[in-house]
């Protein structure tokens, strides 16, 4: 008959040593994400680039010529942080999302980090939003209390006009 305390200390024993075994499992090595090749997306998807961004990719490429140097970054300083990432795919990424699109997709067709993502979005949008280029002039923020009310206002009203217009007839 075993005794009792050597049945206990066996028992212990297997539990610890079930424990150590779960608790060495390694953690998945960081992918390395493949940075999509913006040209070659267009000469192969011509469609679903023009669906996607709900513009042809003539005025697209007329915007990223218009944004050229805001939307450029240091290539040297890019490539010591793991890769440049083309102006043509920073504003994708930003029209993409803005036209309701998923990070997730989004990320994951580009080649790049949800948060980095976010980063790109960040940054096209200052930087379309503070251009003083011509062709996007007719792009303006209210700047004053005034301006603010008088911009609810005309919202409202445009509100207001589609309620009446969509209100279905009983």
């Amino acid at each position: 008959m075993i005794q009792p305390d050597i049945l206990y200390f066996v028992g212990t024993l297997m539990n610890v040593c079930v424990a150590r075994t779960n608790a060495k499992k390694r953690r998945q090595a960081a992918r390395r994400l493949r940075r999509l090749n913006w040209d070659e997306y267009c000469l192969r998807h011509p469609f679903f680039v023009q669906r996607s961004l709900r513009m042809s990719v003539e005025s697209f490429t007329n915007l990223v010529d218009t944004l050229g140097d805001a939307l450029n970054i240091d290539e040297k300083q890019g490539r010591r942080r793991g890769d440049h990432i083309q102006p043509e795919l920073r504003l994708f990424c930003t029209i993409r999302w803005l036209a309701g699109g998923s990070y997730l997709d989004i990320a994951g067709l580009v080649g790049v980090s949800s948060s980095r993502l976010y980063q790109i979005i960040d940054k096209t949008i200052h930087a379309i939003a503070t251009s003083s280029k011509p062709a996007l002039d007719n792009i303006r923020f209210p700047k004053t209390r005034q301006e603010c009310e008088e911009a609810a206002a005309r919202l409202a009203m445009f509100v207001h006009i589609f309620l009446v217009i969509t209100k279905p007839m009983e």
